[in-house]
C-alpha cells in the first residue's frame, strides 16, 4: 500500500459508460422547439381586440 504523497498508479476496471443524456442527443433542438411552440400557444390564446370605428 502506498503512502499519502507517494507516486504510484491505481489499475482497476472503469464500469461502462451511461447512454447519452436526452440533451446529448438532441442539443438545444429540443428547447427552440418548445421556444416556438410556447411562442405559437401565446399568439393563439390571446384575447383579440375587436375594432369598432
Amino acid at each position: 500500500m502506498k503512502k499519502l504523497g507517494e507516486t504510484g498508479i491505481v489499475d482497476a476496471i472503469l464500469p461502462r459508460p451511461l447512454p447519452p443524456t436526452t440533451y446529448a442527443r438532441l442539443g438545444d433542438t429540443l428547447f427552440f422547439l418548445m421556444l416556438i411552440l410556447l411562442a405559437a400557444a401565446g399568439e393563439v390564446l390571446r384575447p383579440r381586440r375587436s375594432i369598432t370605428g
